[in-house]
């Protein structure tokens, strides 16, 4: 018997976690790519300064080798660590540099991001992962369409451009591999733990809680809407761009990585609970409270909304709007035109957060 469904109903959205090195690897190099917004990364800008002066020569030019903006699209190969299960930085490194140039530049370029494939025909894709100039620059016009806002979107394709697909492929190889050796191997035994009891901690709630409601709870107030092309969400928890989500995409995979939890038991009592610390941060700034009075007032509004109400460029608004969602104050919704609006359920826990922590409640 065939049976046709004429109801169109969306189907279940399906939410996984996953959490290995081989994810924390991509986004460490990620974030110390990502000068721009350093500073509003948890652990502050000084960091990555005083990372600078302690590479390696070697590590230098093999990060230099990718551009200055090159260094931020370790996010595109994402998906492969969730494809091929990989764990270990190692076997990523082993799995990349074994494969053809043009198959690594084919995942670089994003055709395995959907809303990039939809508006591309797939022989240019081929093309430009073979090092076709003309195509590269066709695809490049094409990408500044579907991503306007990000400034760079296409440095992936200078890089192709330069070295070509097989010379890019071992360029990205060295370089991951002498950051894995000379940086990332050091941070690993500090973060691997966060993640694991992160992890551990979502995955308990898996099963009794609706699937946006995790979302919403792991990124500190993303709120899903349903795509055309999203079958599931993958959640990964990371340390190094905290409080940032990182989003990326992969078939019909979204990918979001979200600032792990990290509230363990102080032994110093004097020691503030990172939440106080991100609440009272997110609060010590007059644009910020702007911000949360126009929504207080109007009940939700767009970035450009909010940039406009506070005299802010949009980028500047951003920022701050992670920095007040991170704090829990506020929610957004996962979309192209993103609205923001003030999570006033929060705000009677929050008011006690501090007098717990001066009477000795802890965290």
């Amino acid at each position: 018997m065939r049976v046709m469904d004429f109801t169109r109903s969306t189907p279940r959205l399906v939410v996984d976690l996953d959490w290995s090195p081989a994810y924390e690897l991509l986004i460490s190099l990620a974030a110390f790519a990502s000068t721009d917004i350093q500073a509003t990364f948890d652990s502050g800008q000084e960091v990555f300064e005083e990372l600078r002066t302690r590479l390696s020569s070697e590590l230098t030019a093999a990060l230099g080798r990718l551009g200055p903006e090159g260094g931020k699209q370790w996010g595109t190969v994402m998906g492969l660590v969730w494809e091929d299960r990989v764990r270990e930085p190692s076997d990523l490194i082993e799995r990349i540099e074994g494969m053809p140039g043009n198959e690594f530049a084919l995942i670089l370029l994003g055709s395995r991001w959907p809303t990039l494939r939809a508006a591309v025909p797939p022989p240019l894709f081929v093309q430009a992962s073979q090092g076709d100039h003309e195509a590269l620059d066709q695809l490049a016009t094409l990408t500044r369409q579907v991503e306007p806002e990000v400034k760079d979107a296409t440095a992936r394709i200078g890089v192709l451009k330069k070295l070509g697909p097989e010379a890019t492929k071992l360029a990205f190889v060295d370089a991951l591999r002498r950051w894995n050796d000379e940086v990332f191997s050091r941070q690993r035994p500090e973060v691997e733990p966060i993640l694991r009891r992160d992890v551990e901690a979502k995955r308990a709630l898996l099963g009794s809680v609706e699937p946006e409601k995790l979302i919403e709870a792991a990124t500190h107030g993303l709120q899903y809407t349903a795509s055309t092309w999203t079958r599931r969400v993958l959640l990964v928890p990371h340390v190094a761009m905290r409080p940032w989500n990182v989003m990326n995409a992969w078939d019909d995979v979204t990918i979001v990585c979200y600032p792990a939890d990290d509230e363990p038991s102080p032994a110093d009592p004097t020691e503030p609970p990172a939440r106080l610390v991100r609440l009272h941060k997110a609060l010590g700034d007059e644009k910020r409270l702007r911000m949360l009075k126009v929504l207080a007032i109007s009940g939700g509004a767009t970035l450009q909304e909010l940039a406009g109400a506070t005299g802010l460029a949009k980028s500047s608004a951003h920022h701050h709007t992670v920095i007040l969602r991170s704090a829990g104050l506020l929610n957004v919704t996962l979309e192209d035109n993103s609205r923001y609006t003030l999570r006033r359920d929060a705000v009677p826990e929050m008011s006690g957060w501090l007098e717990d922590f001066l009477e000795g409640g802890g965290r």
